[in-house]
């Protein structure tokens, strides 16, 4: 879906995708995606957008929540990681959902609340056999950004996630 591009002897990397943008860049472009083999739609600006907005109203929390879900992602599994624009997803979902997130807490009780929120949202799917794995929408256009997560992929996230809660559990206690 991207061609990557390296420049030798500099530390300079981007990954550059094809899309069309039949209304401009400001709107939903189309992107190519490998597993349906078909174009399909992206907002990347307007999720950037979208986080800044989130981000402004809650004190600039929103990002930093990304960064350390990411981070505790990236260092919790050495494989098997979700995407970092499910984990996104994820945290856009909770910040925003009624009854959510208490954005007037310290990032760090904020942190370990947003690891219960997935965890809870999830923990059904992990009693029912066979392929379950969840459905996590676009924040923006809606559609299953996460359709191709493996169900040994997600088993393993909920451990780490549940592992991840008793640890910022204890981390808070202390």
């Amino acid at each position: 879906r991207s061609v990557h591009v390296h420049i030798k002897g500099r530390d300079f990397h981007l990954d550059v995708v094809p899309c069309i943008a039949p209304r401009g860049f400001d709107e939903a472009l189309w992107v190519p995606d490998r597993g349906f083999n078909k174009w399909i739609q992206s907002h990347p600006l307007g999720y950037v957008a979208l986080l800044d907005e989130l981000n402004t109203q809650h004190g600039g929390k929103v990002k930093r929540l990304g960064r350390l879900l990411k981070h505790f992602r990236n260092f919790q599994m050495n494989n098997r990681r979700p995407k970092s624009y499910w984990l996104g997803a994820l945290v856009v979902h909770h910040v925003r959902r009624d009854g959510g997130l208490d954005m007037s807490q310290p990032l760090a009780v904020i942190f370990r609340d947003l690891l219960d929120a997935i965890y809870l949202q999830y923990d059904h799917l992990l009693r029912v056999s066979g392929t379950a794995t969840p459905h996590i929408p676009d924040p923006l256009l809606g559609h299953d950004v996460s359709w191709n997560w493996s169900r040994t992929h997600f088993e393993t996230f909920m451990r780490r996630i549940y592992e991840g809660r008793q640890l910022a559990d204890q981390a808070l206690d202390s």
